[in-house]
Order: C-alpha cells, then sequence, then structure tokens
C-alpha cells in the first residue's frame, strides 16, 4: 500500500502530483536544457521537504550532488576514455531524477485511493487506471515477499553458494502469484465496471497547487522552447 498523507506543511491534491511527474516526463523527453532539469530538481525538492519526507530528499540530494559533480568537476580533468564511457549514462540519470523525484512525492504521500480517485477526475483511460492501480499495489506487496524470503534464509543458514538458487525460485513463484492475487482482488472490488464510481473523497485546488500549476506551466514551455 502508498502510506498515507503526512503531517507537513504542504498538503497537495493528487491532480496536482500526477501534474509534476507529468512535466518530469516532459524534461526527460523533450527538454534539451541541463539548467531547466536542474531548476526543476531544486522546486521538486522543496516539495518534497515541505511535504515531509525527508528520507528522500536526503538520498536524491547525495545522489544528485555526486552526479552533478562528478560531471561538472570530475569529466573536464578525468581521461577522455573515462569520460566517454561514463558521461552518457551520467548524464542521462541525472535526466531521469526529476521523475525519480516526483514519482517517489507521488508514492509516499499519497494513498492508492486518492491516485485512482485524482485519475478518474483527470479522465485517464480506464484500462490505464487499472494497470497502474494493480502495479502500485505490486511493488509493497513483492518488497514484503523479499523480506518473507530473507528472514527464511536467515532460519535455515543456507550454504552462501546455495543462496542465489534458494532466493530466485521463490521469487519468481511469488511474483507470478502475486500478479495474480491482485489481479484478482481489483476485479472482485469492481474496477473494471464502467459505471461511474462515486467517493466520499473530494479533490480540491487551494491556492498552492494553481501556485505550483503556474510554475509546471514555465517549465513547460522552458522544456520546448530552450
Amino acid at each position: 500500500m502508498i502510506k498515507g498523507k503526512h503531517h507537513c506543511l504542504l498538503q497537495l491534491d493528487p491532480r496536482t502530483k500526477i501534474l509534476l511527474l507529468l512535466v518530469a516526463n516532459i524534461l526527460l523527453f523533450f527538454g534539451s536544457s541541463s539548467e531547466v532539469t536542474y531548476i526543476y530538481m531544486a522546486v521538486l525538492a522543496m516539495v518534497l521537504l515541505l511535504s515531509g519526507c525527508y528520507k528522500s530528499l536526503l538520498a536524491f540530494g547525495a545522489i544528485g550532488t555526486l552526479f552533478i559533480s562528478i560531471n561538472y568537476w570530475i569529466f573536464p580533468i578525468a581521461p577522455k576514455v573515462f569520460t566517454m564511457i561514463f558521461s552518457i549514462s551520467v548524464n542521462y540519470t541525472l535526466k531521469m531524477f526529476p521523475c525519480l523525484m516526483s514519482g517517489a512525492l507521488l508514492i509516499s504521500t499519497t494513498s492508492l485511493h486518492d491516485v485512482v480517485l485524482a485519475m478518474r477526475k483527470c479522465h485517464f483511460p480506464q484500462k490505464l487506471i487499472i494497470t497502474l492501480s494493480v502495479t502500485i499495489r505490486y511493488f509493497p506487496a513483492i518488497f514484503e515477499e523479499i523480506k518473507h524470503i530473507h528472514n527464511a534464509m536467515k532460519l535455515r543458514t543456507i550454504p552462501f553458494s546455495e543462496k542465489i538458487e534458494c532466493f530466485v525460485v521463490p521469487f519468481m513463484m511469488a511474483a507470478s502469484t502475486t500478479v495474480e492475487e491482485l489481479s484478482a482482488a481489483a476485479v472482485t472490488r469492481g474496477i473494471e465496471n464502467p459505471a461511474p464510481k462515486t467517493s466520499i473523497t473530494q479533490l480540491k485546488f487551494h491556492l498552492v497547487d494553481y501556485l505550483i500549476l503556474f510554475i509546471e506551466a514555465g517549465f513547460t514551455v522552458a522544456a520546448f522552447m530552450l
């Protein structure tokens, strides 16, 4: 399950968070300016801070600072062979950072119910909503299965030479079983029913949401113009 809302200074509408992720993907595929990407990363870092995602902020901040340092200070003085081998991977990783940061924000501060409701409000195709809802539930479930497998291996004191086999086989079985169970649970709850869905949760934009929408519009224009 996705974690619920944090006690924090900033509570964004789920649709705003989805838009943050959408603009991050626009910058990834259409943006050519690294400076725009870095500024967007700074905006997302501020949103993560105000949303109470301190662990994610520290992790992204440390890794991002490392990659930017490599890009601007190590590559200029490194041998050309080293630069040719690693520059592409470092630059593409930095371009993906906004997607990872906005995805972490969406997952860690929004419940699955709110994500599905926001997608319905945005008139996403029903097939896409079903796919995403099952996918979002899948990763926490499979991580839980990995913990169970790891704990079982500890109890049985399995030799190091057999650990890979004893992990991979149960993991593959658990992965396929988890997909089937989540799909069956979604169908049982009527997710494929074409009738309009109702919800006691009311989504509403606030002033900060409109401010972020305005900022997102600026980054979208910059992605195509710069």
